[in-house]
């Protein structure tokens, strides 16, 4: 073999290799990916230590925000007093990694998510009505499912 064939070997690969590099980089930018594995990590993760760092660290902070924009009229207050999701983990439908105009140092993921709480969950929320309504009196709800579902 002499050196013109194998620098025209070496090109070839070289060409061969970028094609099937840019065909994989449109496929992922483009199709849903599979998460079995990701599913898999949060199903033993959960029980450990995942539960808690979603109810106590992310979820808590928030919902004070969430119910004081979303309270029906009839709530002066609403104030989430216990939370904990279960033993059962959310599951990931889908990934999708969706293309940024922006810049190279930005990455934009569009999750499907289905979670549905176990028997064990439980939060309590408490809730002030108003004066017209309860006299101001204040009242405890009991949640003991949730479904969450969407992308």
């Amino acid at each position: 073999m002499d050196v013109n064939d194998r620098c025209g070997m070496r090109w070839r690969k070289r060409v061969q290799f970028e094609e099937r590099k840019q065909a994989n980089q449109k496929r992922v930018l483009s199709d849903s990916e599979s998460v079995r594995w990701l599913n898999h990590a949060i199903e033993r993760i959960w029980p450990i230590c995942m539960e808690d760092v979603v109810s106590q660290r992310i979820l808590l902070p928030i919902v004070p925000w969430f119910l004081h924009k979303y309270k029906p009229w009839t709530v002066k207050e609403a104030v989430l007093q216990n939370l904990y999701l279960g033993r059962s983990p959310p599951m990931f439908t889908e990934m999708r990694v969706c293309r940024q105009s922006t810049g190279d140092d930005h990455l934009v993921l569009e999750l499907g998510m289905n979670f549905r709480t176990a028997d064990d969950m439980n939060a309590i929320l408490a809730v002030k009505l108003t004066k017209r309504l309860g006299f101001g009196m204040w009242t405890k709800l009991h949640l003991t499912g949730m479904h969450f579902e969407g992308k």
